[in-house]
């Protein structure tokens, strides 16, 4: 059976807990997901699992790639809630970036 890959992901910039734009996005250190959270959002509901995919999380991984694309956002005030995983950020699609996580740890 052939492998099958994602080409294109719909990520959403709105955290799932607190449902405004994310202010600093993170991520459980066990996540494999794009999707990222707001960091104070996560602390202050002291949250234990992963709102995305409900994986343990006892590090939060700050998603350089995604605070990238998060402050192109709001620095174009653009009105963004949701964006492809082709977005790109200067020059270089998202999707790259975050295959490149190794720049993240």
């Amino acid at each position: 059976m052939d492998d099958i890959k994602v080409l294109s992901e719909e990520i959403t910039l709105v955290c799932p807990l607190s449902q405004k734009l994310i202010d600093d996005a993170v991520k459980g250190e066990a996540c494999t997901h794009l999707a990222c959270f707001d960091k104070s959002s996560f602390e202050n509901l002291q949250q234990k699992k992963c709102p995305v995919c409900a994986a343990p999380v006892n590090i939060l991984q700050p998603s350089l790639n995604m605070q990238r694309v998060l402050e192109h956002v709001k620095h174009h005030s653009l009105d963004l809630r949701k964006v492809d995983s082709k977005f790109i950020v200067g020059g270089v699609p998202l999707q790259f970036l975050e295959a490149c996580q190794d720049t993240e740890k």
